[in-house]
């Protein structure tokens, strides 16, 4: 095939792509008018107007590099294309409780659409005053679309979850501005900026020996990137620094405890839900007077995060599981059944798949024994929430224990327990 062959047969296929995409483009147009009563208004816009909507429709999303960012090339790449693909697949009503389109395809005709509609003059084109008049429920109901905005937004603080570590590298998504010198702010909806950050660390001496801290901080669409603080205040610490900020270092057992005594539980969310822990402490004092910040899954303690202050910084040095020795829950436990460290760790006390997968939440006594020394949210979590942990059965093996104890405290016990419980 010649050159110049081979360029007009180029040339055609571009021209055939052209026009095939502008016919599908219409095809979704008028499946949104049919969709709000409106498909004869629609018929009525002359094909010169549906090339104007068509030049001047959005590209839906695009995702840049973020500023003054190491985002790996290759990453970044396999990152743009899961989000388009993603908005492909998403799905949006047209109308409430009608047809569903892609949030790709909402971006791209229904708000093109809209905003087409909006700016359109009654005497534009004959009978255009039919046509405006005929789409205003549709125009009254997307004049705000901040639902469906919200939703893509939240995917992408999934995502920002999914890939996100304390130790590693954080990932999160913002808002873009449009450089002064390029015109696609007329066509694109929405430019979002994919940043990337490598945690802070730093070698201080701890207990006599080096040792490697971990700034803690995250990122968010709604909120940017942000170090975590706390305020002395909210630690208790009652000086004339009281109003100081304090940044938040943890150590690496920090995690590796996370992982071990919730087991089950993805590794980012852990890392994401130490995070949130952290925005809005809540702080109580452990046996020998520790520094305890609870760890939340949302507003249910499962633990603390053991604290030192040290060089006007916080430092996470370790996660107690919230049945440890060293936590109240842990002390009420130990007084109600005599069970020692080792017990709990036979007995796999310690861990929280224990309470979600095994059958003690099905057995009324130790159930009721759980609930009274604050534990009794831990068998509100779903099995479906663990992931990789076989269910066990121990309840009558772990009741009988208790029961041989000799060691178990029945006047404590009767403090917080009915007495047909302790009979």
């Amino acid at each position: 095939m010649s050159k110049n062959k081979k360029k007009r047969t180029v040339k055609h296929d571009k021209k055939l792509e052209v026009r095939q995409n502008k016919n599908k483009f219409f095809a979704k147009a008028r499946q949104v008018a049919v969709a709000w009563d409106a498909q004869e208004a629609f018929d009525l816009i002359p094909s010169e107007e549906l090339s104007v909507l068509y030049v001047a429709r959005f590209r839906a999303v695009r995702i840049d590099r973020g500023k003054n960012n190491d985002l790996p090339g290759k990453f970044f790449k396999n990152f743009r294309k899961t989000i388009n693909d993603t908005l492909k697949n998403i799905m949006v009503e047209i109308r409430p409780g009608g047809k569903l389109v892609s949030m790709y395809d909402f971006y791209t005709v229904v708000v093109s659409l809209k905003h087409y509609l909006r700016i359109l003059e009654e005497d534009d084109f004959p009978k255009a005053h039919v046509v405006k008049q005929a789409f205003t429920p549709f125009l009254d109901h997307w004049n705000n679309y901040r639902e469906v905005e919200f939703e893509f937004y939240s995917y992408l603080e999934v995502l920002t979850t999914i890939f996100s570590r304390l130790d590693k590298k954080f990932i999160w998504f913002e808002s873009g501005d449009w450089p002064e010198e390029t015109n696609l702010s007329n066509q694109v909806y929405d430019l979002i900026e994919m940043n990337f950050l490598k945690p802070e660390k730093k070698v201080i001496r701890l207990d006599g020996h080096k040792r490697m801290i971990i700034k803690v901080g995250w990122g968010s669409f709604f909120n940017g990137f942000n170090w975590i603080t706390i305020q002395a205040a909210d630690l208790g610490i009652e000086c004339a620094f009281k109003d100081l900020a304090l940044e938040v270092y943890l150590q690496a057992h920090v995690l590796h405890r996370l992982n071990e005594r919730l087991e089950g539980f993805g590794e980012a969310s852990l890392h994401f839900y130490l995070w949130n822990s952290l925005r809005e402490p809540k702080v109580q004092r452990g046996v020998n007077d520790e520094l305890l910040i609870e760890y939340r899954l949302n507003d249910m303690r499962l633990g603390y995060l053991k604290a030192d202050i040290i060089e006007g910084m916080v430092v996470l040095r370790t996660f107690l599981f919230i049945t440890n020795d060293c936590t109240p829950e842990g002390q009420l436990l130990k007084a109600f059944t005599g069970m020692q460290k080792m017990d709990k760790k036979y007995w796999e006390i310690d861990k929280l798949s224990t309470f979600v997968m095994s059958d003690i939440k099905d057995h009324a006594v130790l159930r009721e024994l759980f609930e009274k020394i604050g534990c009794g949210h831990l068998f509100e979590i779903q099995e479906s929430h663990l992931y990789g942990v076989n269910k066990t059965a121990q309840a009558d093996s772990l009741m009988a224990f208790i029961e041989q104890n000799k060691e178990l405290d029945k006047e404590m016990m009767h403090q917080y327990l009915d007495e047909e419980l302790v009979e």
